[in-house]
């Protein structure tokens, strides 16, 4: 009996044993890889659009390397994030910090301000020419100003300033983002290694992956986790991908823009025409950039493999070059992470899927996003509104015109030029680009030669387009109105077509499906209907046959 006893105690002994093993087994591999659920809501840390654009964006600047790495400089931007109360990010920030912090500053600072600059400067312009209406034919003054000069300084300063005056509004919805600097505690080691391993199930709570690119991006370990995450946790999110030269092209083609319109009202005929070419000129160097950029973006897509990614860590042989402290592996997290979300556990099989995924799908979506090489449609407005406010400064130029329907087609033209006319003839312009650069025996120089030669004419088009659309406006016969109509709607589809992003191209799609379904149900209903009453015919014929 003591011997059974015994033998009964050593197989628990060694069960319980192998159950400790196991769960030692099983808390390593965890340790080894990301959580996907955030068990803890204190790391769940947002902030605002202030913050990262304060300062220049003086936030993007710098930052300290992986797990294991604390700030000693004594700052910690801990504290300009806040907790998220609703359980939901709007943005998650994934950017490279070997970027250029300024580029992504600037790319940043149009994303989110460039569509109220816009809109500030749209009823601006229109209370201006109200002021200069009642004025000038009320003669308190006998001079007009021009509105293109202080429009311009308008758009500056809400450019520059709206994060600030988002802020001062508290009732306003706030967007909460996602910047690990600021929402990851950089003093606290243990904390910032929670809070690195927590990233996996803070994007699983974040709306939109906000991919700030350039060159070094798929380079760099962590932007490929953070992607790979994002993809895993939500398949069908929302995934905005921004290359940060954008910021530039976007400022310098506005720029070019707005010399060509100040060329048109301070120069005479052939000093503009020369001039105008000169700035097409730099307007056509500038886009060929973006398009280089946006086919290294495709290339770096098509050659994806997340074992080349590089780590802070691995980079300076586990050491920290400030302190010599020995730093943890940041590799093994990341690889075991998506090991465990591709792979089911197998490193090779999990990596091999998530470059496939890369290569493939997402590939897929990005040249849909810069399909023709287009820009977003928003940053397209930064442009074409100064046309619009050079046209909108003719309104007020004769009092009786207020009295009759000319200051209604000529704002119409205003509106026509911002909205349709200039993003029509910029996609001409881009996609006029692409197709000289698949011309390999032509270099940089004779592709922008001929692109500023392009600009010029599409130029001139344009104004004669409009001048055609002004004529049709004043005209009283009713065909003629009707084609200026057609003509309108014809330009708004190419625009929405053109420049529709992966977001609203889903939803028209839907839409589409809907309007199908419903066309088939009132079809299937009408046909219904007649079957029946062919039926009731059928049976009403033959009786009254019979009756006579």
């Amino acid at each position: 009996h003591g011997a059974v006893m015994v033998e009964t105690e050593t197989a628990e002994e060694t069960e319980q044993d192998s159950t400790s093993r196991s769960h030692r087994t099983l808390e390593h591999h965890q340790s080894q890889r990301c959580t996907a659920h955030l068990h803890d809501l204190s790391f769940l840390r947002g902030t605002t659009s202030s913050v990262l654009l304060d300062r220049f964006g003086e936030i993007l600047r710098s930052t300290n390397g992986g797990i294991g790495s604390v700030s000693d400089d004594g700052i910690n931007d801990y504290n300009k994030s806040q907790l998220v109360d609703s359980g939901q990010l709007d943005t998650f920030l994934s950017h490279s910090w070997q970027a250029n912090w300024w580029h992504k500053y600037l790319t940043l600072l149009y994303y989110f301000n460039a569509l109220p600059a816009t809109l500030a400067v749209i009823i601006s312009a229109i209370l201006w020419c109200g002021l200069q209406y009642a004025c000038l034919c009320n003669e308190f003054w006998s001079w007009r100003w021009r509105g293109f000069l202080p429009m311009t300084l308008v758009f500056l300063a809400v450019l520059f300033s709206w994060h600030h005056i988002r802020a001062f509004f508290p009732r306003w919805r706030r967007r909460w983002i996602f910047l690990d600097k600021v929402c990851i505690d950089q003093q606290d080691a243990e904390r910032k290694t929670r809070g690195i391993k927590s990233i996996g199930a803070i994007l699983h709570r974040s709306r939109t992956l906000l991919v700030a690119w350039d060159r070094s991006y798929f380079t760099r370990l962590w932007c490929t986790f953070e992607l790979a995450a994002f993809l895993h946790s939500q398949p069908e999110g929302r995934v905005i991908c921004l290359p940060i030269i954008l910021g530039r092209v976007t400022s310098e083609i506005a720029l070019c823009t707005w010399m060509m319109e100040l060329l048109r009202v301070y120069m005479d005929k052939w000093a503009r025409s020369l001039a105008f070419f000169f700035v097409s000129l730099a307007f056509a160097s500038r886009f060929h950039d973006f398009l280089e950029e946006v086919e290294d973006l495709s290339l770096s897509l098509k050659d994806f493999e997340a074992r080349r990614a590089q780590c802070f860590c691995c980079s300076n042989g586990h050491c920290h070059p400030g302190t010599m402290e020995k730093l943890p592996c940041d590799r093994k997290l990341v690889e075991g992470s998506i090991a465990h979300w591709y792979g089911s556990g197998d490193v090779e099989e999990g990596l091999a899927k998530f470059d496939d995924l890369i290569r493939g799908q997402f590939r897929k979506q990005i040249r849909e996003v810069f399909r023709g090489a287009r820009m977003p449609y928003h940053l397209i407005l930064v442009s074409s509104v100064w046309p619009a406010m050079h046209q909108l400064d003719y309104i007020v130029e004769d009092c009786t015109a207020f009295h009759t329907w000319a200051w209604f087609t000529r704002s119409l033209r205003c509106a026509h030029i911002m909205f349709i006319g200039f993003p029509l003839v910029f996609a001409t312009l881009m996609a006029t680009m692409r197709c000289l650069v698949k011309v390999r025996i032509l270099n940089k120089c004779s592709r922008t030669l001929l692109f500023a030669a392009t600009n010029c004419f599409l130029h001139w088009v344009s104004i004669q387009a409009g001048r055609i659309i002004s004529r049709l406006a004043e005209s009283e016969a009713g065909l003629l109105r009707l084609l200026r109509l057609l003509f309108l709607v014809f330009q708004s589809l190419l625009v929405f077509y053109f420049f529709q992003d992966s977001g609203t191209k889903q939803q028209t799609v839907k839409i589409a499906r809907r309007l199908k379904d419903v066309t088939k149900d009132v079809a299937y209903v009408a046909h219904g209907r007649a079957t029946r009453r062919e039926q009731e015919i059928e049976l009403v014929v033959p009786e009254a046959l019979a009756s006579r």
